[in-house]
């Protein structure tokens, strides 16, 4: 006698997989304020974070603060699959500035989320999308995306799509 996965069970499998990163996330954060309470030299430190896991054909993408996920797709070129925890962010989810000028902004830096913050406990958002063949999935910090606009990102990916160490 065989069972099959219903419906339901692998809406729970999902649930449980975004479950699971948003806990490693909120871990993290406790792990990094335990550490700013035992050394008062890494007072204040804080991080954001990004990951992705990818099982079959869904990449399951978490992130707490402005470190993004990119997925490079042949028909759509690059989207962003992570939606930063910015006040930039926050200002064009309002309309109160154009996304083309987020990069650019003199506020940029600031962020609405992050592990560490001793005033608010880390906050991970969570994505579920589904891959398709020759999708690039790239992870990276505000050291690349706040530096690069998109179309250099775009265009580093695309000269580099076949190596990715040499594209890193």
């Amino acid at each position: 006698l065989h069972s099959f996965p219903t419906r339901r069970s692998s809406d729970l499998a999902i649930k449980s997989i975004q479950e699971f990163m948003k806990d490693v996330v909120k871990t993290a954060d406790l792990n990094i304020l335990h550490r700013s309470q035992e050394d008062s030299s890494t007072q204040g430190m804080g991080t954001t974070i990004v990951m992705a896991w990818i099982i079959n054909d869904k990449a399951y993408v978490c992130w707490c603060g402005d470190s993004r996920c990119y997925v490079l797709n042949k028909r759509n070129g690059l989207f962003q699959l992570s939606k930063d925890h910015s006040y930039v962010q926050e200002l064009v989810d309002k309309g109160d500035l154009s996304p083309d000028l987020m990069h650019d902004h003199p506020l940029s830096n600031v962020i609405t989320r992050c592990l560490g913050d001793v005033e608010n406990r880390a906050n991970p958002e969570t994505r579920i999308y589904q891959l398709h063949h020759g999708d690039i999935i790239m992870l990276c910090s505000d050291g690349l995306c706040g530096i690069c606009h998109d179309d250099v990102i775009l265009d580093t990916m695309i000269k580099f799509h076949e190596d990715p160490i040499e594209c890193k």
